[in-house]
């Protein structure tokens, strides 16, 4: 579990360097608090780098998304917008 924020501490650095901005799609709620608080302040670092995008999709599934979306529609209908 431990093994991304091991990486974002080694690689933030590389990745200003490179002007590599993070992103991410998915659950991170799913992932521990310690690890999430990284990922946040990593995204916060690079979020002004634009050579390249690494987008991290994280506990990330289609049928998720879909679902989401589909509720959405619906509470939007419920209030007519």
């Amino acid at each position: 579990m431990f093994l991304l924020d091991e990486y974002l501490t080694k690689e933030t650095k590389q990745l200003q360097k490179q002007g590599i901005r993070l992103t991410t799609i998915g659950e991170i709620d799913r992932l521990h608090p310690a690890v999430q608080k990284k990922l946040l302040q990593t995204k916060e670092c690079t979020a002004k780098n634009d050579k390249m995008v690494l987008n991290l999709a994280l506990s990330y599934g289609g049928k998720d998304e879909i679902i989401s979306a589909v509720r959405r529609i619906v509470q939007d209908n419920k209030t007519g917008k």
